[in-house]
């Protein structure tokens, strides 16, 4: 079967609708934003390439400061994490 741009997959809680195909990738877009689907991989391979603006009320959001305490000392060096793994 071929993919075609405008179809809809769903697979298991995946839900995406296809943006783009060529020959080496397709485009899929969905509520967090557009993906790229190398060809061959499988669908949880997909890498997000640009998120969906946060939702809105209509209302445009408040500019932010930043806490002072932040602005105020030096960089933190980061710490190990624990490792993130796939659900």
């Amino acid at each position: 079967d071929r993919l075609k741009v405008g179809e809809k997959l769903k697979v298991s809680e995946i839900t995406v609708e296809i943006v783009s195909v060529s020959n080496r990738f397709a485009t899929l877009r969905d509520a967090e934003g557009l993906w790229k689907l190398m060809l061959g991989d499988v669908l949880r391979d997909r890498k997000l390439i640009e998120p969906s603006p946060p939702a809105t009320n209509g209302e445009p959001e408040p500019a932010r400061e930043p806490p002072a305490e932040a602005a105020e000392s030096e960089p933190t060096v980061p710490t190990a994490a624990e490792p993130i793994s796939a659900n």
